[in-house]
């Protein structure tokens, strides 16, 4: 990625200028331009902070931000701003992610502006001078994003908002959109999404939707739910829900924010530090003709002892095989008399984790480079279930890999001045890889796909648009099979038990196929094929409308539950939940 950045950067022209600049828990600051009300952490409620797992009102954070201007532009977008630099958190490995995303985030709306303004100037060339209109001379001229941020902190949390204002060459009028990065400042730091944070989806949404509907500047029939990527940020005890122009409001509104008292709100308990750490292990060794440097990870807290072991293995192996090839490229230059001049091979290795939401990944990066300088640099991946108790193939997350090879094709084909144009018949099957909010992100070799430049590319898949496998119902990845999580749900002042579709399936040994385009989940074995819409109350065996659920499917904590009555209604399984949320089968 930051091979991509530079891309960027040489195309087009980069200014920076950093003005540096403390945010203190209390107080007002005017940060480029914004007035910023920050949160006095010692009013909140103890039984808040009690509730919540990382986020903690409690703490306090003296994370720091220097406060970067920028511009650049080229022939379809010019760009200028604010951005921030985030310092003092006490992750510093994790600080430096944070700001890598930060610029990721710029990079990502700026491509997105350039290819509206290419997709706009190609018709405006074919239209030619018929198409200059009011003081402009010409029929194409770039398009302009303005980026600034906020900072909001309480707590241990510190967001940044961002607002980016896009507008047309001859546009009258641009348009304001909101996003967020919220950081855990924690000893293990963690960015938060909205999704994640507040427990129970359903009634945050239906009191963002009271709030709505008691404002007569907003529009009551705009909102259906909270966006993946929604903003947000927590201020004076209470969450504040941040919507882009025109969203659910009129222009004049600008970017609306609602506001939800966080009594009102169950805080994921869920939401919690991994059980698997990482550690580092220096590399430094020095031989005749070989430099080795970098960085090995540790993994501690997997639960499964053998996994450990594996894991562990995996890694040295990475490590030994690396060591091994350049250790035989210096014997051959020593059996061939070749003349170096002093100058060694190098071996590099470093280290990336990327956590989201049940998944840990380690990228691993091996870098070679010859005795003229010139290198190659190989990526591989471990990916864990965050319990410590799986590792995680793509196949365990892709149902369908023709379809997958398709949409990387898709990509590949959109952008022909970064990657080759040669068709990809299939992947490697150790082709690295890690998830990210709701993307499947895939990591190929240098030279594998792109020009050396370009780094080691990655190409970033929606899952929305894959047909993904929840679980293979291996062993292997959960041990107590018996294990499932429920909730009770109040209806008409009566309780009812919703159950984990997932494991209650897993339980009865089906295999769990998520469909996004339908937002269906099916269970399936060799003879039965059992499938439920969230939201709804039938349900489908065998492709034909067999029963009605006493209660319609819900999605909660991002999983689909429904009610314990689903085992016997519909797979004819007689089962009581025990102490220990364990199934215990009736005889």
């Amino acid at each position: 990625m930051i091979s991509h950045v530079n891309k960027i950067y040489n195309k087009g022209v980069n200014i920076m200028k950093k003005t540096a600049m403390l945010l203190t828990l209390s107080g007002t600051l005017l940060f480029g331009g914004i007035q910023l009300s920050l949160a006095n952490s010692t009013s909140t409620s103890q039984p808040i902070a009690m509730e919540l797992a990382l986020f903690d009102l409690q703490q306090s954070s003296k994370v720091s931000v220097e406060s970067t201007d920028y511009a650049f532009q080229n022939e379809y977008v010019v760009v200028e701003g604010k951005l921030p630099v985030v310092k003092g958190m006490k992750d510093e490995k994790f600080q430096k992610e944070v700001n890598k995303q930060i610029i990721q985030f710029v990079e990502q709306k700026t491509a997105e502006v350039e290819k509206q303004s290419k997709v706009f100037n190609d018709e405006q060339k074919k239209l030619g001078d018929d198409a200059i209109s009011g003081p402009h001379n010409s029929p194409t001229g770039p398009y302009s994003l303005n980026i600034n941020y906020k900072v909001k902190i309480s707590g241990n949390m510190v967001s940044i908002v961002f607002n980016t204002y896009t507008i047309g060459y001859i546009a009258a009028n641009g348009i304001n959109e909101v996003d967020s990065i919220n950081i855990i400042d924690n000893t293990k730091g963690h960015i938060v999404e909205l999704k994640h944070f507040v427990a129970d989806k359903e009634k945050l949404n239906q009191l963002i939707q009271k709030e709505i509907e008691s404002n007569e500047q907003l529009f009551k029939d705009s909102f259906k739910s909270i966006r993946n990527d929604q903003a947000f940020y927590v201020e004076d005890n209470q969450l504040s829900v941040v919507f882009n122009e025109y969203e659910i409001a009129a222009g004049y509104v600008g970017t609306p924010t609602v506001t939800i008292p966080l009594e009102q709100l169950e805080i994921d308990k869920d939401f919690e530090e991994s059980q698997i750490s990482v550690e580092s292990k220096t590399l430094s060794l020095e031989e005749d003709l070989v430099v080795i440097s970098g960085e090995l990870p540790l993994l501690k807290g997997i639960t499964d002892k053998q996994l450990q072991k594996l894991v562990e293995a995996q890694i040295d192996e990475i490590y030994q095989t690396a060591k091994r090839e350049i250790e035989k490229e210096a014997s051959d230059l020593i059996a061939n008399n070749m003349d170096t001049r002093g100058n060694k091979l190098a071996l590099h290795i470093s280290y990336d984790v990327k956590e989201n939401q049940d998944v840990v990944s380690v990228i691993i990066t091996t870098s070679k480079y010859s005795i003229a300088g010139s290198g190659i640099s190989t990526v591989q991946s471990i990916n864990l279930n965050n319990s410590g108790q799986g590792q995680l193939q793509i196949n365990d997350i892709v149902n369908d890999q023709a379809q997958l090879i398709k949409l990387i094709q898709t990509e590949i084909d959109q952008d022909p001045d970064k990657y080759f144009q040669q068709k990809l018949t299939s992947l490697r099957e150790d082709l690295a890889f890690y998830t990210e909010s709701d993307q499947l992100v895939l990591i190929f070799n240098e030279y594998e796909i792109a020009a050396g430049y370009v780094g080691t590319p990655e190409i970033k898949i929606p899952l929305s648009e894959l047909s993904t496998v929840l679980d293979e119902n291996n062993d292997d990845m959960n041990h107590n099979r018996n294990n499932v999580s429920y909730y009770t749900k109040t209806v008409d002042e009566a309780p009812v038990t919703m159950v984990s579709l997932r494991e209650l399936g897993k339980h009865f040994d089906y295999k769990v196929k998520w469909e996004p385009q339908t937002k269906s989940v099916t269970l399936f074995n060799d003879t039965t094929e059992i499938s439920v819409k969230v939201g709804d109350s039938e349900v489908f065996i065998d492709g034909k409308k067999s029963e009605l659920l006493e209660l319609a499917s819900d999605s909660y904590k991002n999983r689909v539950y429904v009610p314990v009555s689903f085992a016997e209604k519909v797979m004819g399984e007689f089962i009581t939940l025990e102490e220990k949320n364990e199934i215990k089968l009736e005889k």
